[in-house]
């Protein structure tokens, strides 16, 4: 277990009858998988996705699988069948894992504009892991510490994913707290290690009400309810913009509500 410290302070706690409401910062940290919630993280949004989600008071989450990130070994194991006795089965619960890719590298580099907006407009925000985990976190949900983990994501060499992919051991997959899971959707090829990614993982549980009453799944995505107000710290325009494009885009941010540092930067090869 990662965190475990931490989650024995989460259960001692809560065996003194402290609410799960009180304990949502413990959560957080248990939940942040081989990095601080202090941190800080990058991500390049398309800025007519970010903008249209701001409006709407929603985040989209996309389902962790090869055709959604154009990588067969995306969910390694999302469609292996294992067998026990007679019996042949999948990790049904893999199928329900959804992310939003973030990186905790500061440096503004060229290469990650021109690789994930394929020459269309964007933009680049800063937040505050912790901030946003809390943000994420609904306690109105009984069960929203067993929705949302945010994962240094795990970078293997091909004989490593080989021997993931061919070992038949499931009940290595499995815990009550849904980290391996997490774990395991967040395990990529080392080739893609220069993205230095952080995943922020959504385990969407169809059968809660809380969640089947306000989560919006369509295709590939999964649209959540989600308050920005305050949250960006930053955002980071690329210096090839034009000036007319970079002033309606900071315009639209402002009418938004979005009140943080609206800059433009040259970026690093």
């Amino acid at each position: 277990m990662i965190n475990k410290s931490i989650n024995n302070k989460i259960n001692q706690l809560n065996f003194q009858g402290r609410s799960d409401k009180e304990l949502k910062s413990l959560y957080i940290k248990r939940n942040s998988l081989n990095i601080e919630p202090e941190s800080f993280i990058y991500r390049i949004f398309r800025a007519d996705f970010l903008l249209e989600d701001i409006k709407n008071s929603e985040i989209t989450f996309v389902r962790v699988g090869p055709d959604s990130f154009a990588d067969p070994l995306e969910n390694p194991l999302l469609n292996k069948r294992f067998t026990e006795g007679n019996d042949s089965f999948t990790l049904g619960f893999l199928e329900n894992y959804y992310a939003s890719c973030w990186t905790n590298d500061p440096i503004n580099k060229k290469w990650r504009w021109t690789e994930f907006l394929k020459g269309r407009t964007g933009v680049r925000i800063k937040v505050s892991l912790q901030k946003f985990m809390n943000r994420l976190m609904d306690t109105r949900d009984n069960h929203f510490m067993l929705h949302y983990f945010a994962v240094k994501v795990i970078y293997e060499d091909d004989q490593i994913l080989d021997n993931l992919i061919a070992s038949n051991d499931y009940t290595a997959f499995l815990d009550s707290l849904g980290q391996k899971g997490a774990l395991l959707a967040s395990t990529l090829s080392d080739s893609l290690e220069h993205e230095r990614e952080i995943r922020i993982i959504y385990s969407y549980m169809p059968e809660n009400q809380f969640v089947a009453n306000r989560v919006k799944i369509k295709n590939s995505l999964c649209k959540l309810p989600f308050n920005w107000s305050d949250l960006i710290e930053e955002i980071l325009m690329p210096d090839y913009l034009p000036i007319e494009t970079y002033t309606t885009l900071e315009s639209k941010f402002r009418s938004l509500g979005i009140c943080c540092t609206i800059d433009s930067g040259k970026s690093e090869n």
